[in-house]
């Protein structure tokens, strides 16, 4: 079926019609965003969903630059390591999802890849909290009162990349 331009005149018109009927009761002001449209983003694959991808992905970038210790990481070893290689990995995969495309995107090893990060990050903060017990640490940074606390905004994402709305 082939869209005229007759056919757009008519939806406009159509939109215009039910926008003066509805009256003060619609405006774009009171219009409220519901998840679902999230939902129909995803499936359209429209500027927004890219949007949002987009806005994650720099909040994920951000995180991890926010939780990293600045002194002394080697003393977290390889549960750092280890964190860090699946959050690279997690950037990287999110990462491919730029602008408009038909290819797929991984949502599932997105997913697999948040539920490792998830089991390394439980792992780094028990390295964390021992690292902070020892009495050879003199500096006793508390990364993890910001890294794991219930508000920190790494968080969010991941449960977003965990199970998206848009799939």
């Amino acid at each position: 079926m082939k869209i005229t331009a007759r056919d757009s005149q008519w939806q406009k018109d159509l939109y215009e019609k039910v926008k003066n009927l509805a009256g003060k009761r619609y405006t774009p002001e009171i219009n409220v965003d519901l998840p679902i449209g999230q939902a129909f983003d995803g499936l359209a694959r429209n500027q927004a969903f890219y949007t949002s991808i987009r806005k994650l992905f720099g909040e994920l970038r951000k995180s991890r630059n926010d939780i990293f210790p600045r002194t002394t990481p080697e003393l977290l070893g390889v549960e750092l390591l280890n964190f860090d290689y699946c959050f690279e990995e997690l950037l990287s995969l999110v990462g491919q999802i730029k602008e408009y495309s038909t290819s797929k995107i991984p949502w599932e090893e997105i997913k697999n890849t948040v539920k490792r990060l998830e089991d390394y990050s439980w792992k780094l903060q028990d390295k964390i909290y021992e690292v902070q017990k020892s009495p050879d640490n003199e500096k006793k940074e508390k990364h993890s009162d910001k890294m794991f606390s219930s508000d920190y905004p790494i968080l969010t994402p991941l449960c977003y990349l965990i199970t998206p709305s848009c799939c």
